[in-house]
């Protein structure tokens, strides 16, 4: 003899069921006889509306109230739509402190604040200003302050005081930003100026000033801290490593020396290289800076990195004397003569 069994969910549906017959016969609802859709469309006005699901079988009650009541208040406010196209995304981060490479006799754009002093740090120890514009320019040291008084570009050309071999072109555009300084740094080939009597020019008056007002050991450390944080120092000028320059002598086995994108970062008593090295073992080594010789050298040093894994890049800096640092000797008379 088979035995019937009900799932809960059939006990709930027979429970509903009989209490939809009882409610029938007290409130005298109308009979559906006729499909599931036509008893639930019979039934929609006669009170509570009645919910038939065919894919279970069981009759359930839902208490609509779309159409009895309003609806209820929220607590957050429609935005006027005008307001809402006023939004506009918010504006990128300006960076106030640039470094602008320049090239003699070439016109460079540069932007700064209109209405706003702004500050634009020269390669040269005494520079001079020549310009047509309106705009309050004011010189301290190796330093020129300007505030322009409009919209309109400031052109002006910037030169050594007594020299006038050499000028730098800016033009200056006034835009709705914060205070804005700009580091000037000098981009010329070796062939073009950089070096003359004693290596002495306008491009390097700054950086001779530099390089001594300190002691030789603080010079280095500045140097290369400078190079490391990918600046130039004061009064340096920066360009391709010329064909035919000596280049460091680097021996290390395990390590790859690449000189063949190197920069060339030039000073007045010193100069510095910069280039990569590669660790192309198949295991972890350490960089040994005594790895690198040259005729003027003054410091090595890696950076970020001087233990790298294999395949690994770091830069390498290289600082240099000018040849114009080495103190000759008197001569002395040879006792073969």
């Amino acid at each position: 003899m088979s035995k019937m069994t009900f799932s809960a969910l059939g006990l709930a549906g027979v429970a509903l069921i009989s209490m939809a017959a009882e409610a029938n016969s007290q409130t005298q609802l109308p009979y559906a006889e006729s499909t599931l859709q036509e008893a639930s469309t019979s039934l929609a006005g006669a009170g509570t509306p009645i919910v038939l699901d065919p894919s279970e079988n069981v009759v359930s009650i839902a208490k609509s109230q779309s159409r009895q009541q309003p609806p209820a208040p929220r607590d957050i406010q429609d935005v006027p739509q005008a307001v809402m196209q006023n939004l506009a995304p918010p504006a990128a981060p300006i960076e106030t402190n640039q470094t602008v490479v320049v090239k003699p006799g070439v016109n460079t754009l540069i932007p700064i604040s209109i209405s706003q002093p702004n500050r634009i740090i020269t390669p040269f120890g005494r520079p001079v200003v020549k310009t047509l514009s309106t705009a309050t320019i004011d010189v301290s040291q190796n330093v020129i302050y300007i505030s322009p008084k409009d919209k309109n570009p400031v052109a002006l050309y910037i030169t050594e005081k007594g020299d006038e071999s050499a000028a730098i072109s800016l033009s200056l555009l006034p835009q709705k930003i914060p205070p804005m300084q700009a580091n000037l740094v000098i981009s010329t080939p070796l062939s073009e100026g950089l070096t003359g009597m004693e290596g002495s020019t306008a491009f390097t008056a700054k950086a001779k000033q530099f390089e001594q007002s300190q002691p030789y050991m603080d010079t280095i450390k500045i140097i290369m801290r400078s190079l490391a944080l990918g600046e130039i120092p004061q009064g340096f000028s920066i360009s391709k490593l010329h064909p035919g320059y000596a280049i460091p002598s680097c021996h290390l086995p395990g390590f790859e020396f690449d000189f063949s994108k190197s920069q060339l970062i030039k000073g007045h008593d010193y100069n510095a290289i910069v280039a990569t090295v590669r660790n192309v073992s198949g295991r972890t080594l350490q960089f040994d800076e005594m790895a690198c010789t040259h005729p003027l050298l003054a410091a090595t040093a890696v950076w970020p990195k001087n233990v790298l894994e294999p395949g690994e890049r770091t830069e390498l800096y290289v600082a240099t004397r000018s040849a114009n640092t080495i103190v000759r000797a008197a001569k002395r008379p040879s006792l073969l003569d």
